[in-house]
């Protein structure tokens, strides 16, 4: 007989049993002069997004700029991010170069 009960407990221990949160991708831009970000297939302001950013932490942030995103609303993005205790934030960026476009 092979003895489960040893195992889970290292299992839990190990923080092993409950699988990470799955990876949020966020895109972030500009309408109308403010900084938005869209999570999900909804686009928001980061100042109505602050609310919904404290239900992420725990999870795998990627933040994607695109080719018309506005790097002065990273900055904000990334303080509203940490201000509501998410810790695991990465960015992605794609190159003009890789895109096709000119340097």
């Amino acid at each position: 007989m092979i003895r489960r009960a040893p195992l889970c407990g290292l299992l839990l221990a190990a923080g092993c049993a409950h699988p990470a949160a799955a990876d949020l991708q966020l895109q972030f831009g500009m309408a109308d002069g403010r900084c938005t970000v869209t999570a999900d297939g909804r686009t928001m302001t980061l100042d109505s997004a602050a609310t919904e950013f404290r239900h992420w932490h725990g999870r795998r942030i990627m933040i994607r700029g695109g080719s018309e995103t506005t790097f002065g609303c990273l900055g904000p993005l990334i303080s509203a991010l940490e201000r509501a205790s998410v810790r695991r934030i990465g960015f992605i960026s794609e190159p003009a170069e890789l895109r096709g476009g000119a340097r």
